[in-house]
C-alpha cells in the first residue's frame, strides 16, 4: 500500500511539473508575438516590413537577438541599433539593403493592427497613387520585461511619416488662384508660373527623379530673349547645365533635374516661369479654349525604379462674336467684309496669331442668313468693327463696337453648323447695308458717262443756236 502511495505521489509530482511547463510554454507563445498598430498609410499604397533581427527569450530568461544576413555590418548588433545617433540614416541604410537583399516578412495595405514575431523591423512604403514620399522607420516589436520576472508581448504604434509632393500652376500675375483665365486672345503670349518643391528623398536614394513638364494644347511654349524660361531653386535662379538640370522648350516644356542636385537640395522650393503663345487652333474648339497640363514626376519609393505624376491644369478661354448682314428688304447680304480693330478710329487692326494678318470676316449665307463672325478674342476688352468692303450697289455701314465676358458669351455660333460652341456672343440685331449709287459694269466705264456727255452736247448746241440768232438780229 505504501508503495502504491509513493507511485501516486511521483505521478502527481510529474503531472504538476508538466502543467507548469505547459504554462511556461503558453507564456512563451504569448510574448513571442507582438502587435503593431499601423497609421499614416494612404489608401492604395503598400507597407513592407523587413525583419532586421529576431528576438527570443533564452534559457537564462534574457532576450537574445539574431540579425538577418542582409543587415549592414554597422547595424548588426543590439548596441549599434539602440545607440545609433542618426536614427533616420540607420533606417535609410536598412531599407536600402532590404530592398535589394531581403524579402518582406509582412505586407500591409491598410492602417490597423497586425501581429508580428518579436524583433526589430524596418518599414518601407511603396506609394502607387499617393502624392507623397514616405520616410523609412525602424520598429521595435521586442517583448518587454515585466515585474513578474517574465515578459509581455510588444504593443507598439507605428505612424508612417511622409512628405507631400505638390505642384501649383498659375497664370503669372493673376489676381487669384483660379485654374481658368480669359484675359488673352489668339497670338498673345500667356505667362505661366509653376511652383513646387524637391521631394524629401533619403540621402542614400537609389532613385531620385524630379522632372517638371508641361504639354499644352493650343498653346506653344517658347524660350527666347523676349520670353525666357527661368528656374529658381531655394530663391536663387539657376542655369541649365551638367550638374543642375536639362531644359527643353520647343512647344512643350521639360525641366529634368540631375539626381545629385536633387539629393543635395531636398525640400527646396522650385519656381519655373515661362510663356506660351495662344494659337489660332484655340479659337475653333467648342469652348474656344487652350489647356496647360503641368506635371511633376518623382519616385514615391526612392529604392524602386517607378514614378508617380501629379499635375495641375490651367485653361485659357477665348470668346467669339457673330452677327448677320442684310440689305434691301432685310434680305441676307453676302460679300460684305468686316475688319476688327482695337481703337475707335479703326486704324489699328486686331491681328491673328501670326501678329501681322488682320482679323477679317466676310458675310456668308448659312441657313438663309448671311453671317459675319470673329473668334479667339479676350474678355473685358472693347473691339471695333468696320466694314472695309461693301457689296456692289451698297454703302458701307457705320462702325460699331462690342465687348465680351464669361457672362455674355455663352451661346453657339450659328455660322458653324459642324461645331456646337459655348463661347459666343450672338448679336440678334441685323447689321443693315443701305443701297447706294449704281456702280460701273466690271471691266468698263459704264453708260452713265455717255448720258452725261450727251446732255452736255445738247445744252452746248442750244447755247450756240441762241447766240447765232442774236448775232443775226
Amino acid at each position: 500500500m505504501k508503495n502504491i502511495k509513493k507511485v501516486l505521489a511521483v505521478v502527481l509530482a510529474m503531472a504538476m511539473v508538466m502543467a507548469m511547463s505547459l504554462t511556461a510554454f503558453a507564456e512563451d507563445a504569448a510574448y513571442d508575438t507582438g502587435k503593431v498598430t499601423i497609421s499614416g498609410l494612404t489608401d492604395g499604397d503598400t507597407l513592407y516590413l523587413y525583419k532586421v533581427a529576431d528576438a527570443e527569450v533564452g534559457a537564462d530568461n534574457v532576450v537574445n537577438y539574431t540579425f538577418a544576413s542582409w543587415v549592414p555590418a554597422e547595424y548588426d548588433t543590439t548596441e549599434e541599433i539602440t545607440e545609433a545617433t542618426d536614427v533616420t540614416a540607420m533606417a535609410n541604410a536598412l531599407a536600402a539593403a532590404a530592398k535589394t537583399g531581403a524579402s518582406a516578412a509582412y505586407t500591409v495595405t491598410e492602417n490597423g493592427d497586425i501581429s508580428v514575431d518579436a524583433g526589430y523591423y524596418v518599414a518601407n512604403v511603396e506609394g502607387t497613387s499617393a502624392e507623397v514620399v514616405y520616410q523609412n522607420m525602424l520598429i521595435n516589436a521586442t517583448m518587454a520585461a515585466n515585474s513578474s520576472n517574465s515578459y509581455d508581448a510588444a504593443a507598439v504604434t507605428a505612424t508612417i511619416k511622409s512628405s507631400s509632393v505638390e505642384v501649383d500652376k498659375d497664370v503669372t500675375g493673376a489676381a487669384d488662384d483660379s485654374d481658368l483665365t480669359d484675359g488673352y486672345k489668339v497670338g498673345d503670349y500667356v505667362p505661366f508660373t509653376v511652383t513646387t518643391a524637391i521631394p524629401n528623398y533619403p540621402s542614400n536614394s537609389t532613385y531620385a527623379t524630379f522632372d517638371i513638364t508641361d504639354t499644352p494644347t493650343n498653346l506653344n511654349i517658347v524660350n527666347d530673349e523676349d520670353h525666357p524660361v527661368t528656374v529658381t531653386v531655394g530663391g536663387t535662379e539657376i542655369e541649365a547645365g551638367d550638374t543642375t538640370f536639362t531644359l527643353t522648350a520647343d512647344g512643350t516644356l521639360s525641366v529634368s533635374f540631375k539626381k545629385d542636385y536633387v539629393l543635395a537640395n531636398t525640400g527646396a522650393a522650385v519656381v519655373v516661369t515661362y510663356s506660351a503663345q495662344l494659337t489660332d487652333a484655340a479659337a475653333v474648339t467648342a469652348a474656344g479654349a487652350a489647356t496647360n497640363d503641368a506635371k511633376v514626376t518623382f519616385n514615391p519609393n526612392p529604392y524602386v525604379d517607378t514614378t508617380n505624376d501629379i499635375e495641375d491644369i490651367v485653361t485659357v478661354k477665348t470668346y467669339g462674336y457673330v452677327f448677320d448682314k442684310v440689305g434691301k428688304e432685310n434680305a441676307a447680304l453676302e460679300g460684305a467684309t468686316f475688319t476688327l480693330y482695337s481703337d475707335e478710329a479703326c486704324t489699328t487692326p486686331v491681328t491673328k496669331a501670326d501678329g501681322t494678318t488682320a482679323m477679317t470676316s466676310t458675310s456668308t449665307i448659312v441657313n438663309d442668313k448671311a453671317y459675319v463672325y470673329f473668334n479667339g478674342l479676350k474678355a473685358d476688352t472693347t473691339y471695333y468693327v468696320k466694314e472695309t468692303t461693301a457689296p456692289a450697289g451698297y454703302v458701307a455701314c457705320d462702325n460699331f463696337s462690342f465687348s465680351l465676358s464669361s457672362e455674355t458669351a455663352t451661346a453657339d455660333n450659328p455660322a458653324t453648323t459642324d461645331v456646337a460652341e459655348t463661347n459666343y456672343l450672338v448679336n440678334n440685331t441685323s447689321v443693315v447695308n443701305t443701297p447706294g449709287a449704281e456702280l460701273p459694269t466690271t471691266g468698263g466705264i459704264g453708260t452713265t458717262i455717255f448720258y452725261i456727255a450727251g446732255c452736255v452736247l445738247v445744252v452746248g448746241a442750244g447755247v450756240i443756236m441762241i447766240t447765232r440768232r442774236r448775232m443775226d438780229a
